[in-house]
């Protein structure tokens, strides 16, 4: 979502028919879905690449978030984002997927602090791996 010009997205409402939401170059969109409805996680996040973009990064659900399991979960890339049933959230809203592609590079709030707290780390994982 970073790299496609979006910190934050916040989805209100639900959709009567199945839709993704996709995200580029700083623009949001509601597509429709139908076609991936019913197909498992994976299944989605191939035929959505094929679709749109070889390169997007998507969030999707499976069978379980379409029929509402309150356990669903969210799955990217074969990981899955499971506590809170967030994949029978997005079943209610009839969010198939999430699909993100962009080439922006993030700009950093203060890389000064960043370089700061990344150096400190470092020497406190080193000084940890040397006990």
């Amino acid at each position: 979502m970073k790299h496609a010009g979006f910190d934050l997205v916040i989805i209100e409402g639900a959709s009567d028919q199945p839709v993704l939401l996709w995200l580029s170059d700083g623009m949001a969109e509601i597509r429709n879905a139908k076609d991936f409805w019913g197909m498992t996680t994976d299944e989605t996040e191939s035929s959505v690449r094929k679709s749109f973009e070889r390169r997007a990064r998507t969030i999707s659900i499976g069978p379980g978030g379409e029929n509402l399991v309150k356990f669903s979960c969210v799955m990217e890339d074969g990981h899955a984002a499971g506590r809170g049933g967030m994949g029978c959230v997005m079943g209610s809203k009839k969010l198939k997927s999430i699909v993100a592609r962009g080439d922006r590079i993030p700009e950093l709030a203060n890389p000064d602090e960043l370089k700061k707290l990344t150096s400190k780390l470092i020497e406190q994982m080193t000084e940890r791996a040397h006990r």
